[in-house]
């Protein structure tokens, strides 16, 4: 199953999900409170399928990148509450560039993902930014039991069953075409996966999501 949706702050309403199934969900501060994210759950439809983005202060410290401190920990504590609230198959957890790869910074990821809590259903995706390479990161996250997240159009596809691809535009840039779309999906390929999520960050995300959906039936229909 091929997920796409929109990476979007404010959580979608029905107008949204009346056309897409998947969404990112990416909340900045303030944080909804606990009966806002009930609420959300509550008007959302039972098809829906939810990503959560953890927010900086979950992963970022004011000593450092996954460096526990009372802060982070109440931001992390925030992200699976809201997580459990909102059903999510998914979150994302973004590293900043200044987790380097180094066995220092190893020690922390596997620290940070070994306590995080394991319910049936959810995948814990790993985007590191900065000088981690394709290869070596991806086979840390599978010994950590994460999904490495991944462009489609800079890097290669991750092995393993669940599939998490992130699309955002750069500079001045305010869309995907449908050649690049079309591109997408040839990069995550026809390998069997048991689940692929298409998150898109642009300016136009909602409309390009849609049409990598229709694509993607087309291609599923071509005898």
């Amino acid at each position: 199953m091929l997920y796409a949706g929109a990476t979007v702050e404010r959580f979608p309403g029905k107008k949204y999900f009346a056309s897409l199934r998947f969404v990112e969900f990416a909340p900045r501060a303030p944080l909804p409170r606990a009966s806002t994210l009930t609420r959300f759950a509550h008007e959302m439809p039972d098809e829906a399928v939810i990503a959560l983005r953890a927010p900086r202060a979950a992963l970022v410290s004011e000593l450092g990148p996954l460096r526990p401190s009372e802060a982070q920990a109440q931001a992390l504590a925030w992200t699976l509450d809201a997580a459990e609230r909102l059903r999510a198959r998914a979150v994302v957890l973004p590293t900043p560039a200044s987790l380097t790869p180094g066995s220092h910074s190893r020690e922390r990821i596997k620290a940070f993902a070994e306590a995080l809590p394991r319910p049936a259903g959810r995948h814990y995706v790993w985007a590191p930014q900065g000088l981690w390479e394709e290869e070596e990161s991806a086979q840390l996250a599978e010994r950590l039991g994460l999904v490495r997240a991944f462009d489609p159009l800079f890097e290669q596809r991750p092995p393993g069953s669940v599939v998490y691809a992130r699309l955002q535009t750069l500079g001045a840039q305010t869309g995907f075409s449908e050649a690049t779309l079309d591109d997408v999906l040839e990069r995550i390929g026809d390998e069997p996966f048991e689940t692929a999520f298409v998150s898109i960050e642009s300016d136009r995300s909602f409309k390009q999501a849609e049409r990598l959906i229709a694509l993607m039936s087309e291609r599923d229909s071509d005898p």
